[in-house]
């Protein structure tokens, strides 16, 4: 159970981290879009942030009573977003290895010339 705490503190202590450098990117970037406000990207982050500190006040009390099922929970929740992150750029990385894999495949077909092929084979003769 120690362990499972800890691994959910520290997906909590992500998600704290990349939403305070979210509230540093929102409050410091240049206002471009007339419909939306400038303090929207900040209040929503707040709100955010609000809320992953009652999950933290929630996973505090869970580990307190020792109660199994909601740290995994909220282990499973403070860690999914690392995990699509995670997830996305090996799909995207294994995906262009593949395009580049076919591109060079292709592009090596298109390179080889028939006439230096049949010249090459009737030289082994």
């Amino acid at each position: 159970m120690r362990v499972l705490t800890i691994i959910a503190w520290a997906g909590w202590g992500a998600l704290l981290l990349a939403l305070l450098v979210a509230l540093i990117m929102a409050s410091t970037e240049r206002h471009h879009a007339p419909e939306v406000s400038r303090g929207m990207g900040p209040l929503v982050v707040g709100v955010l942030l609000a809320a992953l500190l009652c999950a933290g006040a929630l996973l505090y009390w869970f580990g307190a009573r020792q109660w199994k099922a909601g740290v995994i929970l909220l282990a499973i929740l403070f860690w999914w977003p690392g995990l699509l992150m995670t997830a996305r750029t090996v799909v995207l990385a294994y995906k262009n290895w593949r395009w580049e894999r076919e591109a060079a495949s292709e592009a090596s077909l298109q390179n080889a010339d028939p006439a230096t092929a049949e010249r090459g084979a009737s030289r082994d003769d």
